[in-house]
């Protein structure tokens, strides 16, 4: 009896021992994550956009150097993270995170090095793109919970984080 008590006792003190508490859950990072700002599909719109020569140029020199500033971002990343169950995605710890929050740093900058780059009327012909094409990637069949108004907040949540232009511009449900 005293034995099972001490065991008990010793027991318990080794549970509630005074080690730091853990950090934050590693972050879960997706491929899409790691892709930069759809440069290249407004390129294929140019004739839709009526992109300039020099705008074309400048949009392909946009492309090629957030690319190439993130491709070795991206390499340390993957380096460092470790795959999920599913390879689906790459769990990240905190030196990870500073990593990942670069590429994103990376992706903003030229997001509005896209944006400074068009003119006004583009940009907004750029986010009706953007949501029409959102619009029929929302309106395929999902699951059994899928729920419309979420899939349509996500849009517009990532519309405005790829051209922060569209966060400033109403969509035609918002206005009717």
């Amino acid at each position: 009896m005293k034995r099972g008590l001490v065991l008990l006792v010793l027991g318990l003190a080794a549970c509630s021992s005074n080690a730091a508490p853990a950090g934050p859950p590693p972050a879960l990072v997706t491929p899409t994550m790691l892709q930069p700002p759809p440069v290249y599909a407004l390129i294929g719109h140019r004739d839709r956009l009526q992109l300039t020569g020099e705008q074309i140029e400048s949009l392909d020199s946009i492309a090629i150097a957030v690319e190439a500033e993130n491709a070795s971002l991206i390499d340390e990343l993957l380096a460092k993270g470790t795959p999920t169950r599913s390879q689906s995605g790459l769990l990240v710890e905190a030196e990870g995170r500073e990593i990942l929050e670069q590429i994103r740093e990376n992706h903003r900058g030229a997001a509005m090095a896209v944006g400074e780059l068009l003119t006004e009327q583009q940009q907004t012909q750029a986010c009706d793109l953007f949501r029409l094409n959102g619009q029929r990637r929302a309106a395929r069949p999902r699951g059994r919970a899928a729920d419309p108004a979420a899939a349509h907040s996500v849009l517009r949540a990532m519309e405005s984080r790829v051209w922060p232009s569209c966060a400033q511009q109403p969509t035609t449900d918002d206005e009717g």
